[in-house]
Formats: C-alpha cells, structure tokens, sequence
C-alpha cells in the first residue's frame, strides 16, 4: 500500500537553523527585507552543493561551509541569537510555522536540487518502511498459525510501529486471544474498527473474544451486527451458535450453528458444537454421530475426540473412553485438563496405576490446579494405598487450608488405616465448618464408636438422620450403639424402622429384633 510521500523536513530544519540564526533572532525575522531572506537562502544553496549531497549533506562538511560565510560558530550563534523570551517549544513552533515555509520556499526557487534529494530520501524510506512492515506483518501471522503467539505479537508491534493498520491490530488481536488475553485483543479489534468502522472480521472477533470471557449477551450482540455486514461468516455463526449454547437456549445454538455448517461444510468446529450442544442437554447417543462425522474426515480433530471421550465416559463406557482421550493427548499434550479426564477414566475403569500417572503427569502441567493432586490423593485410596494417599492430602491441605474435602478425605484413609484419633481430628475440622453433610457425620459416629464414645456416636448419627431421615443403615449402626449403652428400649425402635426402611440384610435385622426386642 503506498503512501503519500513529503519531504522530511529535518535535515532541512537543521541547515535553516544555523542559517537563521547566523543573521537575526527569531522575534526580529519578520522585519527583515526580502534580500536579506534571499542572502540567507543563497548562502544555503552554495553550501548544500553536489559535493555535501554525495556525502548525505554530512554536518561537518556543512557546518564549516556556512562558518566561512557567516564568520560565527555554532556556539557562538546559539548564544547570541536564541530568543531568551521564548520557552523551547515556543522557538521551535516559531521556527516551524513561521520561518520554516518562508525558507522552504525560497529554497524550491533557487536550488531544487535539494527538495529533489529529499524527494528521493522520502520515497526511499516509505519504500524501506513498507517492505519492514509487510514483512513484520506476514512473519507474525506466520507465528501465529504455528501458536508462538508471544512471538507474533512482538512481530505486529514492529509492523505498528512503521503505520497505523487495521489488519495488523486485527491480527495482534488474534495472537492475543490465542493467548488467552481477550481483554487487550478487544483493544486491538476496536482499534482496527477505529481505522474501518466496517470492518467485519474485528467485530467478528470482538464477539468472539467477549464469548470467550463469559459476556455472551455482549457477544451475541457483536455477532450479530458484525454477520450484519459480512453474512457468509460460517466462523461467526458457529460462533453465535456457542454464545446461544452458553445460555442454554438450544434451539437457537443449533439453528445457527447448522448455518455455519451451510456455509462452510468443512468447518469441523461447527459439527463437533452441534455434538457438544446434545451433550449439554444429556443426548449422549446422537452427540457421538457428530463427533464421529467430524473424525471420520479429520482424525486428529482434537475436540471431537476430546468430546467423544468425555461421552463415553459419562455414558459409563470406560474403555472407549480411555482410548479416546489417548488420542487426544496424542494430538495436543499440552493440555493437562485432558490428561487429567484420561486419568479419571482410569480410575473409574479401576486401572488405579495408570491413573494415579495420568493425575501425576496433569498436575507437574498445572501444580496450581488442586484438584489434579487431590485425584492422585483420592486414586492411591482407591488402590489401597492409604499412606500415600494420606501424604498427598496432607500437601493440598497445605496449599488450601481451607479445602474441607481434603481433610474429609484424610480422615477417610485414616479412619481405614485405624487412626482413629487422627481421623476424628479431620473430620471435626469439616463439621466445624460445615454441618450440611450428612456422611460426614456418619463417619465420625463410626470413628467415636470405635474409641468407645458411645454418646457421641449416637448424637452424630442423630445429626446424619436429622440430615437425611431415611438411611435405614444409619438407624441399624445407631441401634447397634444403643446397645452397647445397654439401651434396649431405643436399640429396637432403630432396628423396626431400619427393618421398615427396607434394611438390605432382612435377615440380620430379623435376628437383631428377635435377639433384643420383646415383642407387646
């Protein structure tokens, strides 16, 4: 794109300067004749010869030049000469709108070939300055393909540096929402929309950025204006088709989301949400037609197989959804969300060493996300293995204190190791804090029956059925403690509502009331 040239003046503004200032001050510029202008010009166009253009009007060569003719150096014309009722800035707006055209003038009269090398030096360097910017420009798009997006941005900076450009700002816009900074990528798409109020693909992705920040009412409205100007964008309606899915209006996720597909039927993104928004509404089965439509023509289609696997697995089918996620894992292995799924796919498929690995290798990916150290915790339980499960709660408590379900699951491998005491300790932490979970409450009337707190047992199983009054197994253990206090009366009446309650063991409870209760 090629601009419109000028000449630089600042070469120029330099040898006017100390011209100038060889003859008058500033505030008395406006008083002196025309010849005077004209001796001051002549002496410019003798001393700006062939000779100091081949040597780029070097300062020296000048400097002693219009020494020769004026009889005074530069410090000495910079003392007597400068204009001390003036600021600064005030001499040099002096010098710019005042003497500066009457000399540039003269000068385009009397020596053009001057202006002519600054013409020349002007258009060498737009020429530099567009070839710089197209190559800044197409290396960080090129970054930004291959996801180096700090190292994109760095190259868009260089490219807006030389000019203000509205696909550079929309390009620096994209790299920043690649890497997750959507709040300074929206600067740069309303930056671009400041260059082209038209702009659709800025707008376009301003409604994509604020998407992705959770204002989907925002996003909508952006999309929608931005499809307005440009209504073939698949990209934007598949996008619009995911705000809508984000509020859970279905029908109008899935109406425009088939528009993108319209559109663009190689826009696998747009299949593969069209599968996502039947898992959002629990249509497991018809979500896993679209995920396969995606990776039957793209198999490495990272989120469809991320998807699918995430299906299986809540579909219960363990197996599947192990090996969908090692494909995923295989085409992106830098997402240790996935990697944490595969694990708990693992776990629940009771492959407890492959998982506790898999949580393992998530959380030295992202050791700031505690539940990926909680899941190896809560695996090594799984496996039986309660001292490593008991050391790895213990190091997320210590992150979290404030994490009741790490002490909950301690007392838990405590309580199974016969620690007792311990167990109680992490389980009145819980309660301290939060007395709506009735298992809690369960465990630690088990815990104080086994340290021989029979009061104490009954009173939590108490709090457990208060909680949730028809567990007919906590009504059979609260009788089994009235019995050790000898409490025959209370025992019977928990063990007939246990037997009423459907107690699994009908057998047991039979026995127990026939053993301890008369009959009236």
């Amino acid at each position: 794109m090629s601009e419109q040239l000028s000449v630089n003046p600042m070469k120029l503004k330099y040898c006017l300067t100390v011209l100038v200032l060889s003859f008058i001050s500033l505030p008395d510029l406006r008083a002196q004749s025309s010849d005077k202008i004209d001796m001051i010009v002549n002496i410019l166009c003798d001393c700006m010869n062939e000779d100091t253009i081949e040597k780029d009007y070097d300062s020296e060569i000048l400097e002693a030049c219009i020494l020769e003719s004026s009889g005074k150096s530069m410090e000495e014309m910079q003392e007597l000469f400068t204009d001390s009722t003036l600021t600064e800035n005030q001499n040099d707006t002096v010098f710019e709108t005042e003497i500066l055209p009457v000399m540039m003038q003269k000068v385009f009269t009397q020596c053009p070939n001057i202006i002519t090398f600054f013409m020349e030096q002007a258009q060498k360097e737009a020429k530099t300055n567009e070839e710089t910017f197209q190559s800044a420009l197409e290396l960080g798009i090129s970054y930004k393909k291959s996801e180096q997006y700090d190292s994109a941005i760095k190259e868009f900076d260089k490219a807006l540096a030389i000019k203000s450009d509205k696909h550079a700002y929309n390009q620096r816009g994209l790299s920043k929402a690649g890497a997750g900074d959507y709040y300074s990528a929206i600067y740069d798409f309303n930056q671009a929309l400041e260059i082209d109020s038209l702009f659709s693909e800025a707008l376009l992705n301003i409604g994509y950025s604020k998407l992705m920040i959770g204002d989907f009412d925002k996003a909508i409205e952006d999309l929608n204006k931005g499809l307005e100007m440009d209504s073939l964008s698949a990209t934007g309606y598949n996008n619009l088709g995911l705000a809508y899915l984000q509020k859970e209006e279905y029908d109008n996720a899935h109406n425009y989301l088939i528009k993108a597909t319209e559109l663009d039927s190689t826009l696998f993104n747009a299949w593969n949400n069209i599968g996502y928004h039947y898992v959002k509404q629990g249509y497991y089965e018809e979500s896993i037609i679209y995920f396969n439509y995606v990776l039957e023509r793209d198999s490495t289609h990272f989120l469809s197989l991320s998807n699918l696997a995430y299906t299986y697995l809540a579909l219960e089918i363990y197996e599947k959804s192990i090996e969908y996620f090692k494909k995923a894992v295989l085409v992106d292995s830098t997402r240790a969300n996935t990697i944490n799924y595969l694990g708990l796919a693992q776990l629940r498929n009771e492959d407890y060493d492959d998982a506790i690995k898999s949580f393992e290798k998530a959380f030295s990916m992202n050791p700031n996300e505690m539940t990926f150290l909680t899941n190896q915790a809560y695996a090594n339980h799984s496996k039986g293995d309660y001292h490593n499960a008991i050391k790895l709660y213990s190091e997320a408590i210590v992150k979290n204190p404030n994490d009741l379900n790490s002490y909950y699951q301690r007392g838990i491998s405590e309580f199974e190791l016969g620690n007792y005491k311990n167990a109680l300790t992490d389980l009145s932490e819980v309660l301290n804090n939060d007395k709506t979970n009735a298992e809690v409450f369960d465990l630690r009337a088990r815990t104080k029956f086994r340290l021989g707190n029979y009061e104490g047992a009954i009173e939590d199983f108490s709090s457990s059925l208060l909680l949730y009054p028809s567990d007919p197994v906590i009504f059979k253990e609260r009788a089994d403690t009235y019995l050790k206090l000898k409490n025959l009366e209370n025992a019977c009446l928990d063990y007939k509502m246990a037997k009423d309650l459907n107690f699994e063991n009908q057998e047991e409870i039979n026995k127990l009331i026939s053993k301890n209760c008369t009959e009236n």
